[in-house]
C-alpha cells in the first residue's frame, strides 16, 4: 500500500494549547507514574490537574510545538533509506531484528513508500517556571509541573501521531476513547530512539536535521539528547503488523 501524503518536505505546528491536549494526557500515567499518587487518590490527583490548568491559561507556561514531514523511503534489508522528493538519498537508518521482531525496515516497499518523522516539544518555558519554584523550595508544586511537562509531551506526541493518521486518510479507524490511544488501538505505531526498535539515540540527530529542529526551539545535545528536556521525536509507522 502506498501512502499519499498531502505534501513532501515538512510542516510545523504552532502553539497547541493545553485545553486541547488534556484529552491526550494519559492521566494514569501521570498521576500514578510521574506524581506518584495512590490509585485512591484520583480525586486528588484531578484538582491538582485542574488547579495546574488553570495557572498554565495565566501564565502560559506550555509552549507546545511539533514539527513533522513525509519523505520518500525504500528499504534495503534492515536499512531504511530516505530521499528528498527529488529522488536524492538525505540519509538512512539501520534498525535491527528484535528477537522475534522484524526489523523496521521490513515494514516499508522495497521499490518506493513513504514515512513520516515527527518531533514534539513543551518548551521551554515551563522548565524554567518549575526550576524558579525549586529555587524557592516549592518542592511540591516543582514536582507536579516537571510531572505534567513530560506527560504533555507525551501527549503532544499522540496529539501529532493521531494528525498524521487523519491526514494519510485513516480517521475511520482512529479509536473511540482516549483509553484506547493508551493502548496504541490505532493503525501502526511510533517508535522513538533510544528503545529496542530504534537504538541508536545518535540518530537523533539525524531526524532533528531532517525536520530543522530548531525552527521550533529543539536542538541536539552533547549526549544525543533533544533539549528542551520534554521534547521527543519518533519514526511512524503505518504498517497494519507494527507494534512495539
Amino acid at each position: 500500500m502506498f501512502l499519499h501524503p498531502p505534501f513532501f518536505g515538512t510542516c510545523i505546528i504552532e502553539k497547541v494549547s493545553l485545553e486541547t491536549l488534556v484529552s491526550y494526557i494519559n492521566r494514569k500515567f501521570l498521576f500514578h507514574v510521574l506524581w506518584k499518587f495512590k490509585a485512591s487518590a484520583t480525586a486528588d490527583s484531578e484538582g491538582i490537574l485542574r488547579r495546574l490548568i488553570l495557572e498554565e491559561r495565566q501564565k502560559h507556561l506550555i509552549g507546545a510545538k511539533a514539527v513533522y514531514g513525509y519523505f520518500l523511503c525504500q528499504s534495503v534489508g534492515d536499512e531504511l533509506i530516505v530521499y528528498s522528493d527529488a529522488k536524492i538519498e538525505i540519509c538512512r537508518f539501520e534498525f535491527p531484528v528484535r528477537g522475534d521482531k522484524p526489523s523496521l525496515a521490513r515494514y516499508f516497499q522495497t521499490t518506493s513508500d513513504v514515512v513520516a518523522f515527527q518531533l514534539v516539544t513543551a518548551g521551554q518555558r515551563v522548565i524554567d517556571y518549575s526550576n524558579e519554584l525549586l529555587a524557592q523550595d516549592q518542592y511540591q508544586d516543582y514536582f507536579y509541573w516537571q510531572g505534567l511537562a513530560a506527560a504533555v509531551a507525551e501527549a503532544m506526541a499522540e496529539f501529532m501521531h493521531r494528525h498524521i493518521r487523519v491526514e494519510l486518510g485513516f480517521a475511520a479507524e482512529e479509536p473511540a476513547s482516549p483509553e484506547e490511544f493508551f493502548q496504541s488501538k490505532y493503525r501502526g505505531e511510533r517508535f522513538s530512539f533510544g528503545y529496542p526498535a530504534c537504538p541508536n539515540l545518535a540518530d537523533q540527530s539525524k531526524i532533528v536535521k531532517l525536520l530543522d529542529a530548531g525552527r521550533i526551539g529543539v536542538k541536539l545535545s552533547e549526549s544525543a539528547e533533544l533539549v528542551p528536556e520534554y521534547s521527543t521525536s519518533a519514526v511512524v509507522v503505518l504498517n497494519l503488523d507494527a507494534k512495539i
